[in-house]
């Protein structure tokens, strides 16, 4: 895609440089989302703390219950699949940064 020059964008009609605004718009704004999900997510602090906790209820109740067991089964299920997740997550955006710059940096070297 060719970058219009501000001479370019002053001669189309006022609608035509609405949608080229709002176009920017929307571009930059996902970016910015895919820089949030690529520098992290809440998980790497909430896992940790939640499997402390759960260690230290299992060391406080000391005679494991049935149902204390399947609790912690389940609740370390949910744990490692909200990681995964949010892991998953962040290496997605990762990629899409990745692809989007790399289209840039072509675009720059064929101009």
């Amino acid at each position: 895609m060719n970058t219009l020059t501000r001479d370019q964008i002053r001669q189309l009609t006022p609608e035509q440089q609405e949608t080229i605004g709002t176009l920017e718009a929307r571009r930059i704004k996902k970016r910015q989302q895919l820089l949030e999900y690529a520098r992290g997510y809440r998980g790497k602090v909430v896992v940790p703390a939640v499997f402390v906790v759960a260690a230290l209820g299992f060391y406080y109740f000391r005679a494991p219950t049935p149902i204390l067991v399947a609790v912690g089964v389940v609740g370390f299920w949910t744990l490692i699949h909200f990681h995964v997740t949010g892991i998953n997550r962040r290496l997605d955006a990762l990629m899409e940064l990745l692809e989007s710059d790399k289209k840039i940096g072509d675009e720059d070297i064929h101009d």
